[in-house]
């Protein structure tokens, strides 16, 4: 009996360990950072919702739990995955909070054992309302996220330093003589 148990606690672990690398890499036929070119070859039946960041979405098949799956992107880089899920049972005309406690507790049995790996390399996953009976499970890539911020805040940084040495005044101050002074 224990020898029972240790075996199916290594196959729960191996199949979590298979499951937290896979979303490491990206969401089912999708990697984190492709293109929306790329993400629309994988990916069948997307449409283009305008928008800023840009977001492609794949409709739900009537009557089935998944609603709807948005691919969002920044810089053309895949950095987030909605997922909007109806779960059997669900309220017409307010949220569903038996659903989203539920969704939470799957995820937590799916992704427990890797929960650092998958901080570590950057995946973030949040469970909220998202409207009468509706559920959004999110999957971003806040490390790409964070990458594209820093690189453009230090072209920015750079930019402004680029005035600044280039203005009028810089200069007037840098022939004042002041150096004599300091």
């Amino acid at each position: 009996m224990i020898r029972q148990h240790i075996i199916t606690l290594i196959a729960a672990t191996a199949i979590a360990s298979q499951a937290g690398n896979a979303l490491i890499e990206g969401y089912v036929d999708t990697k984190w950072g492709q293109s929306q070119d790329e993400v629309m070859a994988a990916v069948p039946d997307l449409k283009l919702i305008k928008g800023d960041p840009p977001v492609l979405r794949q409709a739900g098949a009537k009557g089935d739990m998944v609603q709807k799956i948005e691919y969002a992107f920044l810089e053309d880089k895949l950095i987030k995955v909605s997922v909007y899920l109806k779960v059997p049972g669900a309220p017409e005309d307010q949220a569903d909070k038996d659903g989203l406690r539920f969704l939470k507790e799957r995820l937590a049995a799916k992704y427990g054992d890797v929960k650092q790996e998958i901080a570590k390399a950057g995946i973030m996953t949040m469970t909220r309302h998202g409207g009468p009976g509706v559920i959004i499970v999110a999957y971003s890539n806040v490390k790409i996220q964070r990458e594209i911020m820093a690189r453009d805040r230090a072209a920015a940084e750079a930019a402004q330093e680029k005035l600044y040495h280039e203005s009028d005044r810089y200069r007037i101050m840098s022939k004042s003589g002041i150096d004599e002074r300091l």
